[in-house]
């Protein structure tokens, strides 16, 4: 009766005499008597026992582990840590949580990936945490990771940008918003630039600050569209008519503006095409690079340099404003 209800959904797509063929079928087929069944049903219990045993049997315990992409004084205790940890496994039996919390003690490490090499090999591939900035802490430069942790042993921290730290971080991560805002600046910035900063800070007229080292300040404004920003001052620091200034504004990255440019000494039509115009604003030389016009806003800069609104247009330059 069973095997013909299992036929009703057939109906309608079979002729009553293909039906009735079927039926005869199933009802002719051999079944399988109590004693085959109960054989099958130990056969796979002991499949699978014996699946469980390999797996964690000494036949395939690990016993070489190939470890790579660590650097820095942590090396060696990181090693040491995933090496105890790896073997108690088995390469049929590897637990890539345990490897990660053998390593969650060390911040310096990002991720792991882990390969299996059969009969008693194991691969594991260590992604660092890249230090983007540093804090003073104890008067020792730490470097800080992209996520804000803390990486107390990374060599040369303190060629890092500086951020300022109002007060030590309670656990092993910086968690003030302010600061992780300034994290995020150094993040977005192209590595070249990032390596020429020497400090972020805030600023009430300027939002986020980066100094360039023998350079100008970087206003940044908030956290907003930060790699159309970071690429418009890098297009101001690569244009000639900006060498000097003091700063760079590119809180609007369209309409950057470089404020505080030594004037050019007057000589004849020079001075005067120097000089000339609304706020005494230099003009792009010829061969001068640049995204846009300055930004609409005024800011005050050191040396008491400003800027002025400038006519935006496809193929601007940015706006140079010279020291009275």
């Amino acid at each position: 009766m069973r095997r013909l209800l299992a036929l009703r959904p057939l109906a309608g797509r079979l002729s009553p005499a293909a039906e009735g063929v079927a039926a005869r079928a199933l009802a002719l087929a051999p079944r399988p008597s109590p004693g085959v069944t109960a054989g099958l049903l130990v056969l796979l219990l002991a499949a699978t026992g014996g699946w469980l045993w390999l797996r964690d049997s000494s036949l395939v315990a690990v016993r070489q582990v190939q470890i790579s992409g660590l650097t820095g004084p942590q090396a060696g205790r990181i090693r040491s840590a995933l090496e105890v940890a790896a073997r108690n496994m088995s390469t049929l039996h590897v637990s890539v949580a345990a490897l990660r919390d053998a390593a969650s003690p060390f911040p310096i490490v990002r991720d792991l990936r882990v390969s299996a090499r059969p009969p008693h090999g194991l691969r594991i591939l260590i992604e660092e945490q890249e230090p983007v900035a540093a804090v003073l802490l104890e008067g020792r430069a730490v470097a800080v990771a992209p996520d804000g942790a803390l990486l107390r042993d990374t060599v040369g921290a303190e060629r890092l940008p500086l951020l300022a730290l109002a007060a030590p971080p309670g656990a092993e991560r910086i968690t003030t918003p302010s600061v992780r805002r300034e994290i995020a600046l150094l993040v977005a910035a192209p590595a070249a630039l990032r390596a020429r900063i020497g400090r972020v800070t805030l600023s009430g007229a300027h939002g986020m600050v980066a100094l360039v080292r023998a350079g100008p300040a970087l206003y940044f404004g908030g956290p907003g569209r930060l790699p159309a920003k970071w690429a418009a001052a890098a297009a101001v620091l690569a244009d000639r008519t900006s060498a000097g200034a003091r700063y760079v504004d590119v809180r609007i990255p369209e309409r950057p503006a470089a404020g505080g440019v030594p004037a050019p000494p007057p000589s004849g039509g020079a001075a005067s095409s120097a000089t000339g115009g609304a706020g005494g604003a230099t003009g792009p030389s010829p061969g001068a690079t640049g995204s846009s016009a300055v930004v609409p806003s005024a800011p005050s800069a050191p040396g008491g340099a400003t800027a002025t609104p400038a006519p935006s247009g496809p193929a601007a330059s940015p706006t140079i404003h010279p020291r009275p």
